[in-house]
């Protein structure tokens, strides 16, 4: 199962379901108010609170059972996709307070990511997205094991206290880039060690397949938009 946040995570999560099900997986989708086995493919809507995706949700159920039971039970095997404006060494994610501005806050972020099995953290890097300590602690991070950017992948290989990381795999941005530009480019955006995995490599480039499921899901590209 897998529960996801607003915005990019929940865009991961339908590209995720329609993947993993054209392999013969079933990917279950929950929202934290009460929408448990949704169908958000192709007829989904980009917005996971959405009246669409409630009509094609399973099961409508409420917050005490996603979030109680489902999500932070003794026996969930529960991964979180979720955003956050900035993320630090132990993983802990800040959606709340940014430079002194109010952000949009927790909503259900902090009871996610407090008890699900992992965490996979979805935000674009940029200068301080990723410091040594964010200013605000939204949710905790114990339970957070990868973070997604633009630029590349980072996965943690100790624990909550260690806080160590490492580059799993990189992102080509452009034609000539090498993997040693690559891990600078990214080290530099970044407050804490990073350390190149063994076997890094960049992503495969995307496939046509790919390419078409991703226009198909967000048709204005509000999802997909580049930063420089």
């Amino acid at each position: 199962m897998l529960i996801a946040g607003i915005g990019q995570a929940f865009f991961a999560a339908r590209v995720a379901q329609l993947q993993l099900a054209a392999v013969g997986y079933t990917l279950r989708v929950m929202v934290e108010t009460g929408l448990y086995d949704v169908d958000c493919g192709a007829h989904g809507h980009g917005y996971l609170l959405s009246y669409e995706n409630t009509t094609r949700a399973r099961r409508l159920t409420a917050v005490d059972d996603i979030l109680g039971v489902l999500t932070c039970g003794a026996d969930n095997h529960c991964i979180a996709a979720l955003g956050a404006a900035q993320i630090d060494r132990h993983g802990n994610l800040n959606s709340t307070r940014l430079g002194g501005k109010t952000l949009v806050g927790s909503g259900g972020a902090c009871d996610i990511a407090a008890s699900v099995q992992e965490v996979i953290v979805m935000t674009r890097l940029g200068p301080g997205r990723l410091v040594d300590e964010v200013e605000y602690i939204t949710s905790p991070g114990h339970a957070v094991r990868s973070v997604v950017t633009d630029r590349g992948v980072l996965a943690r290989t100790g624990d909550h206290a260690d806080g160590s990381w490492t580059i799993a795999s990189l992102t080509i941005t452009s034609p000539d880039q090498t993997l040693e530009a690559g891990v600078a480019a990214l080290s530099r955006d970044c407050a804490w060690r990073l350390a190149p995995a063994a076997d890094l490599a960049f992503a495969a480039p995307i496939t046509p397949a790919e390419a078409h499921l991703l226009a198909v899901l967000d048709p204005t590209g509000k999802y997909r938009r580049r930063t420089s």
